[in-house]
């Protein structure tokens, strides 16, 4: 009887301290939840250009404190959070989005990610099945090693075939992936046999991935693929200007096909080196929402809301690194597709009103939004360590100097003309299609009855890798300014 005893007043005292540490337990992820979604709501609300249309922004949406704090604890999922604040997503608010890790996203934002090595595109080959044909491969990449190349295609990896499901836990899953190379034969695809297996690695992309200058006609034309704006490459691109000044350029192509977006710093450097560098000039105004465009119109001045040509590379603390190189061009031809995107549309945003922008290749994806990177930090700059969250909601519209934005279509092309996928020729050949027509508009040629795309099995575009991850489609504006936090 007396053990008996002992067992009942054991077990209600381990009942208790379970009891005790789950409450505990329950209180610290109350306390977290409302933490971290707290932040996540005051930064939406301050910064976010549609704040004024979502009513979960308003405080008055709130009867009082505890409701309002009721809503931050009632999500435990900080994503599901984050969405429910954010305005017309399917089609408005394509763009803002929340990452877990601001490591990451800024590693990522500067062009520095863990990566196979190579860029594709998704394609629907059979109802819900997709096929996928690689686009580039990024230079000394995990892929470029491994004897990955443009054109390849592939539906099979890891022995399992691709489809709408499954796609991103087969591409963006495990350390290592195997593919299963195709080929395609007068529209039928058939096994080649080959496999690559590709480890993933830390890669930082050189935007600039190829240049060269081609003779036509008697005249010179500069010619450079480029894919991301990251500023710690614009010294580089600064010297590839140089190089086209000191071989008398005549004409300049920019191959921006593959290009998702970036800083806008770069954006400007680019800018000022392919037109001007006249500092009185404005190339970008930002319309934010009312509060922060009141408030830095106030505070700062007008100024506080354009950006103009640059006459100068700039560190980060603000020293100038040395004069930009600028060709003074009034003509200028840039290769498009539906992945030319967010800081590539607003230099041809940016720079019509200034010159002639002629556009080779197919409609711009439509991005005319700018965001910026928001960390937990306090008013003094001291950031909140104890969780590593962090937003890049969408703040502004972009505008050109004549207040030209919304092109939510994207851009339309002035030589309308789509890759051909059946036929992937090295980037740089001035036959790949896309470079030819481009090269035959510096001469004022163009032949709509010989440029066509010649048709395959692959019908219907699905969707690209620089899409699938948001950190690769942007418009990054620096810190729109201390003081507002």
């Amino acid at each position: 009887m007396q053990r008996i005893k002992l067992f009942v007043i054991v077990s209600v005292l381990i009942f208790s301290a379970c009891n005790k540490d789950e409450k505990e337990l329950n209180e610290k992820q109350k306390e977290e939840n409302i933490t971290i979604n707290s932040f996540i709501w005051n930064s939406m609300q301050q910064y976010y250009l549609w704040t004024d249309l979502v009513p979960a922004l308003d405080d008055s949406y709130y009867e009082n404190t505890d409701e309002k704090e009721g809503f931050f604890e009632a999500f435990d999922d900080h994503s599901i959070f984050f969405e429910s604040l954010i305005f017309n997503r399917a089609m408005i608010d394509k763009w803002s989005w929340i990452v877990d890790d601001y490591q990451e996203l800024e590693n990522a934002l500067k062009g520095n990610t863990t990566s196979y090595g190579f860029e594709f595109k998704l394609l629907r080959y059979s109802g819900n099945d997709l096929i996928a044909v690689v686009l580039y491969v990024h230079k000394g990449s995990p892929a470029d090693i491994a004897g990955m190349k443009r054109g390849y295609l592939f539906r099979s990896v890891n022995n399992q075939n691709l489809n709408v499901s499954n796609y991103i836990d087969l591409l963006f899953s495990g350390n290592q992936l195997t593919f299963s190379i195709l080929s395609d034969r007068g529209g039928e695809l058939y096994e080649t046999g080959i496999d690559i297996t590709i480890a993933a690695a830390e890669i930082q992309e050189n935007p600039i991935f190829i240049d060269s200058v081609y003779e036509v006609n008697g005249s010179k034309v500069g010619y450079f693929m480029y894919n991301g704006f990251y500023p710690d490459y614009d010294k580089a691109l600064n010297s590839l200007f140089s190089k086209f000044k000191s071989e008398n350029v005549d004409n300049l192509i920019i191959d921006l096909r593959y290009n998702s977006g970036g800083s806008v710093l770069s954006l400007l450097n680019l800018a000022s080196m392919i037109h001007t560098t006249d500092t009185n000039k404005v190339i970008l105004k930002m319309q934010y929402n009312d509060e922060v465009q009141s408030y830095l119109e106030e505070y700062y001045g007008t100024e506080a809301t354009i950006d103009k040509f640059q006459k100068y590379l700039y560190d980060n603390d603000g020293n100038i690194i040395e004069e930009i190189n600028t060709l003074n061009l009034n003509k200028v031809y840039v290769i498009t597709t539906d992945m030319t995107a967010s800081a590539s549309e607003s230099l041809i945003n940016g720079l019509k009103p200034y010159m002639e922008v002629v556009t080779i290749g197919t409609q711009t994806s439509g991005k005319y939004t700018s965001s910026i990177t928001i960390k937990d930090v306090d008013m003094y700059g001291n950031l909140n360590t104890s969780h590593n969250w962090a937003l890049q909601p969408i703040v502004a519209k972009v505008k050109n100097v004549n207040n030209e934005t919304d092109f939510v279509d994207g851009l339309a092309p002035t030589y309308p003309i789509e890759e051909d996928l059946s036929n992937m020729l090295e980037l740089g050949s001035r036959y790949e299609l896309l470079l030819e027509t481009a090269l035959d508009a510096t001469t004022g040629y163009y032949s709509f009855a010989t440029k066509s795309d010649r048709g395959r099995v692959l019908e219907k575009k699905f969707i690209d890798s620089k899409s699938i991850t948001p950190s690769r489609n942007v418009l990054l504006l620096n810190e729109i300014y201390p003081s507002l936090h």
